[in-house]
């Protein structure tokens, strides 16, 4: 009887001994989880977050006050340009950018005029509207279409890319690109090099990131123009600091959510 109850302590005492099971691994292919800057990075100081649930992208700053204000580091230019007011005072943006596809205008998820807007009747867009707002500066720049962020994320969750509590679905890139008359294909030369050519030929790219310098979980990124030999301008729609400031290509692609599905994590995107 006593060897039959140590063996039961010792079975019992292995079995807690294991790892949990992962139970993540579905959802963290197949969509983007909420846009979540990381916290040196986010436009505001100390920004609060409901538990469980990740902060929602700030849209509070005031970038007239920092308009020449130069950031140094492995990320940014440390000649940057004079950065223009972009950030009005009802929380909207007026914003254009010049990309290698031409003049780009630039929507922030975090815009009064959407911020507060449930994407797929549900999920508050500045959290979760990454995908739609890349896609609206996409079509609304580059077609005779004009679409606000908050129209296209009607468009998502009609076309079936809304991923309730989640995000958007990786396929709604290529797709919705390719459905408002783009080019959208895989790119995987994850060189400086091959990015730089990329712009170089007159295209744009849509990066999809993981944890890192944009995000704690999920992000969609464009990646508009190249800066010098070793940098490139993006277009951030959860950061207009992020916008307005030069990073390594490097950096990005180390950051890319490889895991991503759907010739992700990067697309390039021209016109047909």
């Amino acid at each position: 009887m006593a060897k039959k109850i140590l063996c039961a302590v010792i079975s019992l005492a292995l079995f807690c001994a294991l790892p949990p099971a992962r139970t993540d691994l579905a959802s963290s292919v197949m969509y983007t989880s909420p846009a979540e800057p990381a916290e040196d990075f986010s436009e505001t100081d100390n920004v609060p977050s409901t538990s469980g649930e990740a902060a929602a992208p700030p849209a509070s700053e005031d970038p007239s006050s920092k308009e020449t204000e130069t950031q140094t580091g492995n990320d940014s230019d440390t000649s940057a340009k004079k950065k223009p007011k972009a950030k009005n005072k009802d929380g909207t943006y007026t914003l254009s950018l010049t990309s290698s596809m031409g003049t780009l205008t630039y929507y922030n998820q975090g815009d009064s005029r959407w911020t507060d807007y449930t994407y797929g009747g549900r999920d508050r867009f500045g959290k979760y509207g990454c995908g739609p707002t890349v896609l609206a500066m996409i079509v609304s720049s580059f077609s005779n279409q004009d679409y606000l962020p908050s129209d296209m994320a009607d468009w998502a969750a009609d076309n079936g890319y809304w991923a309730p509590g989640s995000g958007t679905k990786h396929s709604f890139i290529p797709e919705g690109a390719a459905a408002f008359g783009f080019r959208a294909e895989s790119f995987d030369n994850f060189t400086e090099k091959g990015v730089l050519d990329e712009l170089a030929s007159g295209h744009i790219l849509v990066a999809l990131l993981g944890p890192g310098h944009f995000t704690n979980g999920g992000h969609f990124i464009i990646i508009s123009d190249d800066w010098s030999d070793k940098k490139v301008s993006i277009a951030d729609p959860a950061s207009l600091k992020n916008t307005q400031k030069a990073w390594n290509i490097q950096l990005i692609l180390d950051e890319l959510k490889y895991s991503a599905t759907d010739g992700g994590p990067m697309w390039s995107i021209s016109i047909r």
